[in-house]
């Protein structure tokens, strides 16, 4: 039942309903991840860069979806992230970044921004 799903901004149902947003809108608020019917769930997924504020670490990650990766990792943010660029390759992909650039890496899938990994970035987004 997906009412008993909150947003994490606490507004409520019928604040929402009253401002016009539809079931199908609230679905996707809910759960960014869901795949819309008819749509593939095995869909390619892509390697993205993301970066916290204008010259803060930068996240390698993988999503089938990655504006709504950054809408995810946003709320739990308190600076503004930007997706940077996109690739396909998936995450085996992903993997070998993480290799590539393992020498900047700050935890997890966070890297300081060094000249190499900007200029890779760069490059992919152009």
């Amino acid at each position: 039942y997906w009412h008993a799903y909150k947003s994490p901004t606490s507004v409520d149902d019928a604040t929402l309903f009253d401002q016009g947003v539809e079931v199908d809108d609230l679905m996707d608020y809910r759960f960014p991840n869901s795949v819309p019917l008819g749509q593939d769930k095995r869909a390619e997924r892509l390697v993205y860069f993301i970066q916290m504020g204008v010259d803060g670490p930068i996240k390698i990650g993988s999503s089938n979806d990655p504006e709504g990766r950054v809408l995810e990792l946003q709320v739990g943010n308190p600076q503004r992230l930007f997706l940077m660029a996109t690739e396909s390759g998936g995450a085996s992909r992903e993997k070998e970044l993480h290799s590539r650039f393992g020498f900047c890496r700050l935890l997890g899938e966070w890297f300081t921004p060094v000249p190499d990994l900007v200029r890779y970035v760069k490059a992919v987004g152009e």
